[in-house]
């Protein structure tokens, strides 16, 4: 792994601190996220909410960033080799087969917890409490880790998995624009257009925010 790679690496690593943070923050001190002063535990919580360090536990930032490494690892990877169509459309064909497996998992882990395992969340943050099933499926938790949270963005067996149909079009983007830009003259502008055109559309607000970082992380391929 060349030291640009290997740096990414690294941003993937504190990414994902932030994200288990934010779980973390959320679960036991929500105040930390919403501010609401009624159920804090501690005035730290709120003066943390109200801080630059907030930061450090938005699950909402480090999406991002996971977006745009995305774009940055899945265009180096295509456009550094030689045959860079061959790598587009086989890269089309391994993503749903990459992403998919730990995906499923998690469901069928969740679904055992929530079939055997009671647990007790009265002392637990709002999003805690409202998480499970209450008439859990394994035939469910399959659809769930293999179409629902791909195709519809839907996956009540893990909340997480909400980006995964981002994660999953996003990524057909980016090899479509891998296939056309090396025939471009003008690749960034062709990218900026790319990033643009989510918010012209009519689709849910995280996707129009989120969507343009894979294309942020494929401009800097070029």
């Amino acid at each position: 792994m060349n030291n640009k790679l290997g740096s990414v690496e690294g941003i993937r690593g504190i990414a994902c601190l932030m994200v288990f943070l934010s779980h973390l923050s959320s679960t036991f001190s929500p105040s930390m996220h919403t501010g609401n002063i009624s159920n804090a535990r501690t005035p730290i919580d709120i003066w943390l909410h109200s801080s630059p360090f907030a930061f450090i536990y938005s699950g909402a930032a480090a999406v991002g960033i996971f977006f745009v490494l995305s774009g940055f690892i899945l265009s180096h990877v295509i456009l550094e080799k030689n045959n860079i169509a061959q790598n587009s459309t086989g890269m089309v064909i391994k993503r749903y087969f990459r992403l998919m497996p730990p995906a499923l998992l998690s469901c069928i882990l969740a679904f055992m917890i929530f079939k055997f395992i009671p647990v007790d969340n009265s002392a637990l943050g709002d999003w805690a409490r409202n998480y499970g099933i209450k008439t859990p499926s394994i035939i469910d938790a399959i659809y769930s880790g293999t179409i629902g949270a791909f195709f519809s963005g839907r996956a009540g067996y893990n909340w997480s998995l909400w980006t995964m149909k981002i994660e999953f079009f996003g990524s057909m983007v980016v090899f479509l624009l891998c296939f056309i830009l090396p025939n471009v003259k003008y690749k960034k502008s062709l990218v900026i257009i790319t990033m643009a055109i989510p918010f012209f559309m009519e689709i849910k607000k995280v996707m129009i925010y989120i969507t343009p970082h894979f294309y942020l992380g494929l401009s800097f391929t070029f």
